[in-house]
């Protein structure tokens, strides 16, 4: 099968749908969320998402790893770049976290659109990011516990 001439074709399309994803939930929400929104945005056919992403859910999860990712990096430099004082790497990494959920508005609605769906990979990013913060929080206040 080849290309028509003067097609658009994505280097990579599995990323570029999960980055429209990332800016359509952010815009509309999850309930304005769709694949067949996500393509159109990307500039492919309604079907072009399928053969990356067998349904909704694994195109919405892939997203959310994506967000998990991104967020977490951010929350990790917020915490290099305030120095040695624990106190301080926490609000930053606080901070990094609220501007982020802020600029992108989509966490609280991508976390809760995937709650229940069995995906490893996004349950333990969640996990990952939580450990972080601890350490954080451990470091700020030395003998806080965890309550697991």
């Amino acid at each position: 099968m080849s290309e028509r001439e003067g097609s658009y074709h994505h280097g990579d399309l599995r990323e570029t749908l999960v980055r429209t994803s990332l800016e359509l939930i952010s815009e509309v929400g999850i309930s304005g969320f769709s694949v067949a929104k996500v393509a159109k945005r990307a500039g492919v056919s309604s079907g072009a998402p399928y053969r990356h992403f067998p349904h909704r859910e694994s195109l919405l999860m892939e997203t959310g790893l994506a967000f998990l990712a991104r967020l977490s990096a951010e929350m990790r430099a917020a915490a290099e770049a305030a120095g040695d004082d624990p106190v301080d790497r926490l609000a930053s990494t606080a901070g990094a976290y609220v501007r982020y959920a802020i600029d992108r508005f989509i966490g609280v609605e991508l976390f809760a659109a995937l709650k229940g769906m069995e995906f490893v990979d996004f349950i333990e990013g969640k996990r990952e990011m939580v450990r972080f913060l601890f350490a954080l929080v451990q470091q700020a206040r030395p003998g806080a516990r965890s309550s697991n």
